[in-house]
């Protein structure tokens, strides 16, 4: 059974493996770019502990990049740790810069609320995941700065405090600002993409009988068709006629006269193949797609199997228990794939030129080249005798 709040979880899940996916590139980027800046602030001799320092959260993000190509599936069930490894590394290797430059006065804890907060709302953290996440940060940005430092004076407490508390209510707020947009976002989508299926189902179904349409018939039924002639391989096209359908109607009415179509075309897809294709042909017209089978089978095996569904059970005109019912019986011409240049609607005028014989002969039979008939009775012939 489909449920709806599964779909937005995947989809949420696979929104937070692209978010990580691109920290992971701003790590990357992070060696490049902002080493060159460590040029203007650090000592010469210091430039290679900084690039080291920016290695480590590079590292890192690569590593979060190859998860999130090669192992979606865990990506998605530690979605959380692994924001929590990246921001984390960010945050002790910026609380190690800190201190080599400005030590415990530092400002840099500000660009490292930013960070959070980003990270939080855009993988669409929980409050108390937005909570965990910013207390790690500030655990990882100021362990290098007491550990050297060995005190905290207060106004840096007290600022770095404010600034913790701000990333905590601004990832709070804009995670949940950005599920309900995202919500309303994915139902908008899931509904467009309910009612594009209900359109596609109504303009490809017959609405009576359940089986696919004329258009259907033509649209994807002829490529399969075109398949068969491409890769030389034997296809049928049948079109079966209710003989007396008329009748029916005139003295049973058209209600009953809907529900013989009706068993009809539950019959037609209890007879024939899964690979075939049943369709609705107009009024009391059926036409069958047959890929990929040869004339004795779609003789001999399919049609007969309607003529004897046919026979063997009479259809009910109404639901009551001592319903009135009547045999049904059909005509049907059968049509082979013939050369190169035919096609499906060659085939349906070749099936309906058989289908007239067989009515004009008495029909409930089926009428088909004789030519087909010589061909397999001599292969078979052949086969035996071999």
């Amino acid at each position: 059974m489909y449920n709806k709040e599964e779909a937005f979880q995947r989809n949420i899940a696979t929104m937070n493996s692209r978010t990580l996916r691109i920290g992971g590139y701003l790590l990357i980027f992070n060696i490049l770019a902002f080493w060159v800046l460590d040029w203007f602030v650090f000592p010469r001799s210091l430039l290679i502990v900084t690039a080291f320092l920016r290695l480590i959260p590079a590292i890192v993000g690569a590593f979060i990049i190859y998860l999130t190509y090669k192992k979606k599936e865990f990506v998605s069930k530690h979605n959380f740790s692994l924001v929590i490894a990246m921001t984390f590394t960010t945050a002790l290797v910026t609380g190690l810069k800190c201190w080599m430059t400005e030590g415990i006065n530092s400002q840099y804890f500000i660009g490292i609320c930013m960070m959070g907060s980003y990270m939080a709302v855009t993988c669409m953290l929980d409050s108390k995941q937005a909570t965990i996440l910013a207390g790690t940060m500030y655990l990882a940005y100021l362990l290098p700065l007491v550990y050297f430092e060995q005190f905290l004076p207060l106004n840096a407490f007290i600022t770095n405090q404010a600034f913790f508390m701000g990333l905590v209510v601004s990832a709070i707020t804009g995670q949940v600002k950005r599920i309900g947009s995202e919500r309303l976002r994915f139902e908008q989508k899931l509904s467009n993409r309910n009612a594009l299926a209900r359109i596609n189902k109504l303009a490809t179904i017959d609405s009576l009988t359940g089986l696919k349409n004329r258009h259907y018939l033509i649209d994807v039924a002829g490529r399969e068709i075109d398949r068969c002639r491409r890769h030389k391989r034997d296809a049928a096209v049948l079109i079966l006629d209710l003989d007396h359908f008329k009748k029916i109607n005139d003295v049973h009415g058209h209600a009953a006269g809907d529900i013989v179509l009706k068993c009809i075309g539950k019959m037609l897809n209890k007879s024939v193949r899964s690979i075939d294709i049943p369709c609705r042909y107009g009024g009391e017209e059926f036409v069958v797609v047959m890929p990929d089978i040869s004339f004795a089978d779609a003789v001999y095996t399919v049609v007969e199997r309607i003529h004897n569904n046919l026979r063997s059970k009479p259809i009910a005109l109404s639901e009551a228990p001592n319903s009135e019912t009547l045999l049904i019986t059909a005509s049907i011409g059968v049509a082979m794939l013939q050369g190169e240049d035919d096609d499906l609607n060659s085939m349906i005028e070749r099936a309906d030129t058989y289908l007239y014989q067989a009515k004009n002969n008495g029909r409930n039979q089926t009428a088909f080249n004789p030519d087909h008939e010589k061909k397999c009775t001599t292969s078979f012939k052949k086969a035996v005798n071999s």
